[in-house]
């Protein structure tokens, strides 16, 4: 279907299941009016609209929303622990910004993934944890560095770690 309109003034026509928006002297065609039918609520997508439906925007928006979240997530998280000389367990955070964590360690044996710590049997440990972030689709992850102390540790070892 195809339809052509010669205006001389400047017009809104309202015609059935779509809307043609005319200028002096410009003559605009529509065509194929049937082949957005199911966007847009049933009405066509005319071409200086966008070609996105409400609910896509939305979801598209969400998205946006979310990565950014995430971002703030990744560059704000922080802890608290870079050292660790005792057994205790970490206060690792489940929420931050909005946004889901999950916990991984990299050594689960001196610290877990619920941040319980065991002390090492001798010397320093250096475990990292990794936050792995999320809100929606959107995902970030960022890891710390804690060194853990033995009960037991080597004088030598320890006057290097405190000089370095």
């Amino acid at each position: 279907m195809s339809i052509t309109i010669v205006s001389l003034y400047p017009l809104l026509l309202i015609l059935w299941k779509f809307v043609i928006f005319t200028f002096t002297g410009i003559i605009i065609t529509s065509k194929n009016i049937d082949s957005h039918k199911n966007k847009n609520n049933g009405y066509p997508i005319l071409t200086w609209q966008n070609t996105k439906t409400p609910e896509e925007e939305a979801a598209e928006a969400k998205k946006k929303e979310d990565a950014k979240k995430v971002k703030t997530a990744v560059d704000e998280l922080s802890l608290d622990y870079s050292t660790v000389k005792e057994e205790c367990t970490l206060d690792l955070p489940k929420e931050y910004n909005e946004c889901n964590l999950v916990w991984k360690s990299s050594n689960a044996e001196i610290i877990s993934d619920k941040g319980k710590v065991t002390l090492p049997d001798k010397n320093i440990v250096t475990v990292t944890l990794t936050a792995t972030i999320t809100r929606g689709e959107a995902v970030g992850t960022k890891e710390f560095n804690i060194n853990v102390w033995s009960k037991n540790i080597d004088p030598d070892v320890y006057l290097r770690a405190v000089l370095d």
